[in-house]
């Protein structure tokens, strides 16, 4: 039997006042202040979809902040550099 695998990765857009999540598979959004409370939300959201990796872009340090919330709630993330 042939059981194909998926994955699902989530990208998140880092702006100074302000969070996008993706969830590919899923087709979901979410749109949240950069604070506590919206990475709170973001931690909810990934929570339920589960991704096997965050995906986050390089948006001149802005992104530190998250890239360490992310590793310390044990998720796995990966910064794209254009």
């Amino acid at each position: 039997m042939n059981q194909a695998v998926t994955e699902k990765f989530a990208g998140i857009d880092v702006s100074k006042d302000t969070l996008d999540v993706s969830i590919d598979t899923d087709e979901k959004s979410l749109h949240v202040s950069y604070d506590e409370v919206g990475l709170k939300q973001i931690e909810a959201c990934l929570q339920e979809a589960g991704p096997n990796l965050i995906v986050l872009e390089a948006t001149g340090g802005l992104e530190s902040h998250v890239m360490t919330e992310l590793a310390r709630r044990g998720w796995r993330w990966s910064i794209r550099v254009r």
